[in-house]
């Protein structure tokens, strides 16, 4: 079993702590019992709070609210949250969760698409999850084009109808989002990097949020993190998100 879970009792208040979890609906963040590889986030946080021996509610819902939730409410802990230069100071960071890479991705039959910078990118309808910080990024680089959505499940429908042009996605999420909608990866590829401005998806709660929840909460991070079993956790994920780097490697 991965990442067994290793209960410490402290005193009353502590073990009666509950706090909310809140999510978005992907294939990284819900787990299937009939779909390996599925909800491998969900599967660590919900061991870490295991770990630290605090009770909490999780709930699913578009990125928007949980992002607004976060930024508003105290003893909110959100994921998986980009970290970016922009919300540095408004969340209480925990830990990361998975180092990632995001990209541009294009259909391959849209040999009509060729970026060598992310300039010229700017001349193409671009579809977005709200809030999600590659909207964030996009927007602090002048793009205004945008075809703004709930979940990126949406934005690959909408590239395969060929009603937008490109999409902004990590390199580990494209293969589990594939299979989610039942979709061809192949002819899904990387158009251009967007590079610097997130080193990877983290756990983080509200400010304010409370101090010794926080304290537990990360100390947990901390002791399972260096666990060789989230590594095996992670695995298949980061292999799929070398795999497309490569890919991009290639054409650059």
């Amino acid at each position: 079993m991965l990442l067994s879970l290793v209960f410490t009792h402290s005193d009353l208040a502590a073990q009666q702590a509950v706090i909310e979890v809140l999510t978005e609906s992907t294939p990284f963040t819900r787990p299937d019992p009939l779909i390996e590889h599925r909800g491998e986030a969900t599967i660590f946080v919900k061991h870490v709070l295991g770990r630290a021996n605090i009770g909490y509610n999780i709930s699913y819902v578009p990125w928007k609210r949980s992002y607004q939730y976060g930024l508003t409410t105290k003893n909110i802990l959100i994921y998986p949250i980009a970290r970016t230069q922009k919300r540095e100071n408004k969340f209480i960071w925990v830990g990361k969760i998975i180092p990632v890479n995001y990209f541009l991705f294009r259909l391959k039959r849209r040999n009509d698409i060729n970026l060598e910078n992310i300039e010229q990118a700017k001349s193409y309808s671009i579809g977005v999850v709200n809030h999600h910080a590659h909207h964030e990024y996009l927007e602090s680089e002048g793009f205004t084009d945008f075809e703004p959505v709930n979940s990126s499940a949406q934005n690959l429908r909408k590239l395969l109808l060929g009603r937008i042009d490109l999409f902004p996605l990590s390199s580990g999420g494209l293969e589990p989002l594939c299979k989610q909608l039942n979709v061809n990866c192949d002819q899904i590829v990387p158009a251009i990097a967007l590079d610097n401005f997130s080193d990877g998806l983290y756990m983080a709660f509200s400010k304010q949020s409370n101090r010794e929840t926080v304290e537990r909460v990360q100390n947990a991070y901390n002791q399972l993190y260096r666990q060789t079993d989230y590594k095996t956790l992670f695995a298949h994920r980061l292999a799929a998100a070398k795999k497309i780097e490569s890919e991009q490697q290639s054409v650059d």
